[in-house]
């Protein structure tokens, strides 16, 4: 895979990262108990812009924020070490961004089984081996799109080893900011540009993140079997910060002030910062959220509650593993809308699959409307990551997602992905 080029079939064909103006929007709360230290000045010095360029500057799509600039960004959003390989076999050209998981606690491949419940389970250092697994994206003209993902309840820890392991709310109170630092030196040494966020679909990490010891969630989760449920909080609000705010959310709010603010002291500045929820955040049906948490989650989940300010934060967006087009439009359309009522910051789907007859039927009509006019027609969408597993080792956990099929039996998706993506006009690949 040496020699890829990052090329474009349209305009702005050299892709440049630019932190948009910059407003300034107040510092991280306390905890009402203990909240955290000063993690420097430089959080309050905003990002180096490099292009005194803001939002006026760049053209308004109807007041809702600034059209992305340059070709959309095609991804992959990586699940096993030979994806990519297997994507540019068969389309010819790589993605201009890999997004993949190097978690607090576990490396690629190990899960919440291994957990002791009984014991502290701090997090692990960047193992080298996981840099070596994005070889391949490491050169001119790749983003390496990073979820440098805090600990889940119930996701990915089980609940009785919950309160064990690292927190939003332990993050908050200092705890980390040596390991934070550590981390950020890893990153600044690597040669690639560089998308980096702290929450793989921080909606979900604020949901138990609420009450005194920031580890209750707001409701019950009628998904999990009840021996597994995180107890919930009695208050959600007033435990942390301002007592008009949801506490879930105004933590991981703080969290992403806080880390690019240590980021920043340790000089590592030109990280591309992106904050994403899951498919169901700000969705518009009850397909997007179970009945019975929609009330909670529509008061909870406001974008002004998470969104700590233009100053930090690159990219905006979210998950959108959908079935057909009418889900596509329930879970982006209500989203896209809210993100542009409080940021002009492009939008970014890292997570991103077409699950609509998987293994059973050809999704080349979908990939034909998705990418040849349904997302050119919003301006400030500025790309994807899309599941393409291997079918040879993909983990198929939860059902294999490859284009053209497991044993190559939807060329015609193939066919399609390189006409309205590969070789078209505005979409960005790696050759």
């Amino acid at each position: 895979m040496d020699g890829l080029e990052r090329t474009s079939r349209g305009p702005g064909a050299c892709i440049t990262f630019i932190a948009l103006g910059l407003a300034a929007c107040g510092s991280p709360s306390a905890e009402t108990d203990a909240g955290p230290d000063d993690a420097g000045a430089a959080m309050d010095e905003g990002v180096d812009a490099g292009v005194d360029q803001g939002p006026d500057d760049l053209g308004v799509d109807g007041g809702r924020g600034p059209a992305w600039e340059g070709p959309r960004l095609s991804g992959q959003f990586l699940l096993g070490p030979d994806d990519y390989d297997a994507h540019v076999a068969k389309t010819g050209a790589g993605t201009a961004v890999v997004h993949f998981f190097p978690e607090w606690l576990y490396a690629v491949g190990v899960g919440a089984a291994t957990l002791d419940p009984t014991t502290r389970v701090e997090p692990r250092p960047l193992v080298e081996g996981e840099l070596a697994f994005l070889d391949f994206a490491f050169r001119p003209g790749t983003t390496v799109a990073i979820s440098w993902a805090m600990p889940l309840a119930v996701f990915d820890v089980p609940a009785a080893a919950w309160p064990n392991v690292p927190t939003v709310r332990d993050l908050l109170s200092g705890r980390y900011d040596d390991y934070v630092r550590t981390f950020a030196r890893e990153i600044g040494r690597l040669e690639s540009d560089v998308m980096l966020t702290m929450f793989g679909e921080f909606d979900n990490n604020a949901f138990y993140a609420y009450g005194p010891e920031g580890l209750h969630a707001p409701a019950p989760d009628p998904d999990v079997p009840a021996e597994l449920q995180v107890p919930v909080a009695e208050d959600l609000r007033g435990h942390y910060g301002d007592p008009t705010v949801p506490d879930g959310p105004e933590r991981v709010r703080d969290a992403f002030i806080r880390v690019i603010g240590l980021f920043r002291e340790e000089g590592v500045t030109d990280v591309r910062w992106f904050m994403y929820g899951s498919s169901g955040f700000l969705g518009t049906t009850d397909e997007d959220r179970d009945e019975e948490l929609t009330p909670v989650l529509e008061e909870l989940n406001q974008v002004a509650f998470f969104y700590p300010g233009d100053e930090y934060i690159d990219f905006v967006g979210k998950s959108l593993h959908h079935d057909g087009l009418a889900s596509l439009r329930a879970r982006f359309e209500g989203a896209y809308a809210a993100w542009g009522a409080v940021t002009g910051r492009p939008f970014f789907s890292p997570e991103f699959s077409i699950n609509e007859g998987v293994g059973v039927a050809s999704r080349a009509a979908l990939i034909a409307e998705e990418f040849g006019t349904y997302f050119p027609s919003f301006p400030r969408f500025a790309g994807f990551a899309m599941v393409d597993q291997d079918p040879v080792t993909g983990d198929d956990t939860f059902g294999l997602v490859t284009l053209g099929g497991e044993e190559g039996e939807f060329p015609d998706e193939v066919a399609a992905w390189r006409e309205h993506v590969v070789d078209a006009e505005g979409w960005a690949v790696v050759r």
